[in-house]
């Protein structure tokens, strides 16, 4: 999902109402769901819970009403089957990632479900977030890493654009090739850009 502006539009409008149905039909359909750009309060806990059916679960990581912010629901079959933790990440990750890690109640090795939004407007940030990332998250080959990464890996391949925006730096480059290596990530192949307008 491109965001979810949670307060993009009033909330009785009829484009906020299209995109809650948007939202609960993505809910719904998946087991889990991602949602970045959320842009609630710092300590604001309820907002998905007035679309998300019963039984789903919701998690939050916000940093202000105008900057930021990730949210992760899981659907009743995650809840019955894990235990789930939200578990807690370095501050330059406040609205930016959320790390839930599904402990299956049958006692098997826990699954990590990570939800990033990238700094867009910082390849600096960026590249600390990350280098954060690499430190504090637990090693495991049962990671699902999904969210907005607000940066392409190649602008020829992955961009219609060939703009230097999508530059990254040479110290980017490195702390997200070291990420990947560490954590044994591969990109799902795809034949459109990951883009929801």
């Amino acid at each position: 999902m491109r965001g979810f502006h949670a307060y993009g539009k009033a909330r009785r409008t009829s484009q906020c109402a299209g995109k809650a149905r948007n939202a609960r039909a993505l809910i719904t359909s998946h087991d889990f769901t991602f949602f970045q750009e959320t842009n609630l309060l710092s300590r604001e806990s309820h907002y998905l819970k007035t679309i998300i059916p019963p039984g789903y679960s919701d998690y939050y990581s916000n940093l202000r009403k105008t900057t930021a912010g990730v949210a992760t629901v899981v659907s009743p079959k995650i809840n019955n089957t894990y235990n789930i933790n939200q578990l807690p990440l370095p501050p330059s990750l406040q609205g930016y990632a959320l790390l839930l890690e599904l402990a299956p109640k049958s006692g098997d090795a826990p699954l990590y479900l990570l939800n990033v939004y990238f700094d867009s407007a910082s390849s600096a940030a960026r590249t600390k977030q990350v280098l954060d990332l690499t430190r504090t998250l637990p090693e495991s080959p049962r990671i699902v890493l999904g969210g907005d990464f607000n940066f392409v890996e190649d602008k020829y391949r992955d961009s219609s654009s060939q703009s230097s925006h999508y530059d990254s730096s040479e110290l980017f480059a490195r702390a997200w090739s070291a990420f990947k290596a560490k954590f044994q990530l591969k990109e799902v192949k795809q034949s459109t850009h990951t883009f929801i307008s």
